[in-house]
């Protein structure tokens, strides 16, 4: 994926949230045309957790992580819009979609996913140059009227 200005602006944002949110470590992302896919660990600073141990959820996390997304969103859209003169211009979807990992199994699976997401933008529907080729073990989609 070669990045845009408004991507180089996104990955500068998303590498820059430990710095204003100690104790979260950034793990793998990639930055889409339309979207951010990336893993990071919000726990207290030296917070060790054997992979698969049970947890409860902790809602305080829980509203860290959404405190976390909305930084980042704020400031990349911030500076897109300066940079691209659009003030006031929607860059993000107004919610965001998370999964708690829990276990090193899952934690290497989407880290894999996110490492393949980039060559299967040829195949996303959201993408204007889509060809209509299936993404491998995929079905074909419906042909045109």
């Amino acid at each position: 994926m070669i990045l845009n200005d408004a991507g180089k602006i996104t990955e500068y944002w998303w590498r820059r949230i430990p710095e204003h949110y100690p104790g979260v470590q950034l793990d793998a992302f990639a930055v889409m045309p339309n979207h951010l896919h990336g893993i990071f660990h919000a726990g207290h600073s030296g917070e060790q957790r054997e992979p698969g141990s049970q947890q409860r959820l902790d809602f305080q996390k829980v509203s860290k992580l959404g405190r976390i997304i909305a930084y980042f969103k704020y400031q990349s859209t911030k500076q897109i819009n300066s940079f691209g003169n659009a003030p006031g211009q929607k860059v993000w979807q107004r919610n965001f979609y998370e999964n708690v990992v829990r276990d090193e199994k899952s934690l290497n699976a989407i880290r894999e996913y996110i490492a393949k997401n980039p060559r299967q933008w040829e195949f996303d529907k959201e993408n204007p140059m889509r060809t209509w080729r299936s993404a491998p073990g995929q079905n074909a989609a419906p042909s045109e009227p």
